[in-house]
């Protein structure tokens, strides 16, 4: 094969894999219980919250955030989700 043929090839598949996980994300993502009160083990509550829907970072890995906040506005925890790999056929 071609060097153009094989970098379309795996653009092909690379875009296939990348829909499929966007997918995957989206629906991880929206499962996980927003809304959700807590309790730490230093006592404070906490709930969990959105930050950043699934999208594509400038880099172009797959990505979504989560905040777990305290309930006393103290602080709060910063979570991403993202693609890390992928293996098998797309």
């Amino acid at each position: 094969m071609k060097p153009a043929t094989l970098k379309k090839a795996y653009e092909d598949t690379d875009a296939k894999i990348n829909a499929n996980a966007m997918e995957a994300l989206q629906e991880l993502f929206h499962r996980i219980p927003f809304g959700t009160k807590i309790t730490l083990a230093n006592g404070k509550t906490a709930t969990i919250v959105p930050f950043v829907e699934p999208s594509v970072d400038p880099e172009g890995k797959l990505h979504a955030l989560i905040d777990i906040k305290y309930d006393d506005g103290s602080g709060h925890f910063e979570f991403c989700l993202y693609q890390s790999g992928w293996g098998g056929k797309p």
